[in-house]
């Protein structure tokens, strides 16, 4: 079952020149920093993106290298700021 939220920043990923995986080859698992190969440049790029995208603010204190090792833990952290800026529980959608 396809996951819109997950594809939705697997395409933001997608618009780094760096990185050389296919859509498909970027998993729920993959690590933006291991797997993926992205830079402190590349992720603020992105957190930037997730921002404007989603219609969210990303505090600096929020960001953590936990939340980078899986692709699935950036989606879930989206979906809650996601539904706390519409005053949703972040289960929906």
């Amino acid at each position: 079952m396809r996951n819109p939220w997950l594809d939705r920043i697997r395409d933001l990923i997608l618009r780094n020149e760096k990185v050389r995986l296919g859509r498909d080859e970027i998993g729920p698992d993959t690590d933006l920093i291991h797997d993926l190969a992205l830079d402190s440049m590349a992720i603020v790029h992105l957190l930037a993106d997730l921002e404007e995208e989603f219609g969210i603010t990303i505090e600096v204190e929020e960001i953590g290298l936990s939340l980078l090792r899986e692709l699935r833990l950036l989606e879930k952290f989206v979906r809650s700021k996601a539904a706390a800026s519409l005053g949703e529980p972040a289960g929906r959608g």
